[in-house]
């Protein structure tokens, strides 16, 4: 409902162009139409819907997102074993981007390993809310729970805390985002690997492509696609004092 309200606002004030990440998907497909019929460019990051033909894109293949998070957590393990996707505080049947890594996850790991890999995806609402906790502690006791992968950046330092807090070992856990209280837990080795989306990049090169557009009448690319960086606790350090991110 915020979505819809802030979004209604920004139409009225008729804006020469709009950056958004489209990740309400049913909320925001309206004010697309609502867009291009005065004529309002606007470009995507985060979050693509190439369907409704934004004026650029700009973020990474979430599928092939989802690959990687899944080689991550397959590479070294043997036997059975148990690995868990948390959608943490999305509505998951409105995500599409959540909906691609998760869909990457699952297909790499049917790829190598049908018999011996088990995948349950939960779907968990405010992580400050009572039976969070509770949800994962109950994971924890599963003997064959060998990793954890978390969809978005949202909760992953959460999850690490309540892993620490419960002296849980052999956890293997993957996030997003280079959040300060998750490169903490990168730091002391709770988190295995964050791949890091470098969000504040993605808006910087939006609001070029709208001014390249806009004020020199430049092309803009219709996908602007970043690497998928994987960070570890050996190569964390060196990636924040270059400034890229």
């Amino acid at each position: 409902n915020s979505f819809k309200t802030v979004a209604q606002t920004v139409y009225d004030a008729k804006p020469h162009g709009v950056l958004l990440a489209p990740i309400f998907y049913h909320e925001a497909l309206p004010f697309f139409d609502l867009f291009k019929s005065t004529g309002i460019p606007f470009v995507f990051f985060n979050t693509n819907i190439p369907e409704v033909h934004p004026l650029s894109f700009i973020g990474q293949n979430l599928y092939q997102s989802g690959r990687v998070g899944a080689e991550l957590m397959y590479f070294g393990l043997q036997g059975q074993c148990h690995f868990v996707v948390l959608h943490i505080g999305e509505d998951i049947q409105n995500s599409i981007h959540l909906s691609e890594k998760e869909k990457g996850f699952r297909d790499f790991l049917e790829e190598k390993d049908k018999e011996g890999i088990k995948v349950t995806t939960l779907n968990l609402g405010n992580p400050s809310g009572p039976s969070f906790e509770k949800q994962i502690i109950s994971l924890l006791s599963d003997p064959q729970l060998k990793g954890i992968f978390v969809s978005t950046s949202k909760g992953t330092f959460i999850v690490a805390s309540i892993l620490e807090c419960n002296h849980r070992i052999g956890v293997r856990l993957i996030g997003y985002d280079l959040l300060e209280e998750s490169v903490r837990y990168l730091r002391s080795g709770t988190i295995d690997f964050l791949i890091n989306q470098n969000p504040k990049r993605q808006a910087f090169l939006g609001i070029s492509h709208l001014a390249n557009k806009l004020l020199f009448r430049k092309e803009t690319p219709v996908t602007d696609l970043f690497p998928l960086e994987i960070i570890t606790q050996q190569n964390f350090e060196s990636y924040l004092a270059s400034g890229i991110h």
